[in-house]
């Protein structure tokens, strides 16, 4: 097939300081033809550098990384590597994240609470050249975070909780002595009443915006806790494997 007249693919870099999230977008990025991961961070420091070295065109800024900031980052990033756009990536809403994006030379800001799907086509409208700003109002087809699982059966919730450990249809069936054919339909009926658009997009969102306390914990959690006295212990990981 010709290459000529095919417009090059968008370089993708990450940052973000939670696995789950650089690994759940990763994952979905990779189905997107136009758009191409070329490297991912966890901290400031490795973030600064890999850029200089990749120059990717766009880089997506956890809004807070540790203790550090993704605005300060921008700023930098602005100096250092200005071939490359920044999309602040945000969880918090206070009108302060886009002023303060904006003033340091970032070109755009967006919710983590947003669709994967919309952090995509942000990628391209920042490639383009344009600015996105969604930060003074949520946009109107992503449900608030209190509401947005709020119409999930306590089935369905016990399933979000298992699929944001990274773990498969086979693996929440054996823990939750369902069939897996019932947690096929769990999970379909979940993502769509929260407007998941996979399983990475779930597991992103329960990582970065949803409070863990709302949700039960799963029985592998439960024994967690039972061993150690604490809820905490059980780690999470991306949901895309792939599976509907």
């Amino acid at each position: 097939m010709s290459e000529v007249g095919k417009s090059p693919q968008v370089r993708v870099f990450i940052v973000d300081d939670h696995e789950v999230v650089r690994v759940g977008i990763a994952g979905a990025l990779a189905a997107e033809p136009d758009l191409h991961l070329v490297g991912e961070a966890a901290t400031v420091a490795e973030a600064a550098a890999a850029i200089a070295q990749l120059a990717p065109d766009v880089a997506v800024l956890d809004e807070r990384i540790h203790d550090e900031s993704g605005v300060a980052l921008a700023r930098h990033l602005g100096r250092t590597s200005p071939a490359t756009r920044c999309i602040l990536y945000t969880g918090f809403e206070a009108p302060i994240t886009a002023a303060a994006a904006q003033e340091a030379g970032a070109y755009g800001c967006l919710f983590k609470s947003a669709p994967l799907g919309e952090l995509f086509d942000a990628i391209r409208i920042v490639a383009g050249g344009e600015t996105l700003w969604k930060t003074d109002r949520r946009h109107p087809s992503t449900p608030a975070s209190a509401d947005r699982l709020a119409t999930l059966t306590a089935g369905e919730r016990r399933v979000l909780a298992l699929l944001a450990e990274a773990k498969t249809n086979g693996e929440i069936a054996e823990d939750l002595g369902l069939a897996e054919q019932t947690v096929k339909n769990l999970v379909s009926s979940m993502m769509a009443k929260a407007g998941f658009t996979s399983r990475s997009d779930a597991a992103v969102y329960m990582v970065r915006v949803q409070e863990p306390a709302s949700l039960p914990l799963s029985p592998s959690r439960r024994r967690a806790k039972a061993r150690t006295g604490s809820g905490d212990g059980a780690g999470a990981g991306a949901g895309g494997r792939g599976e509907a």
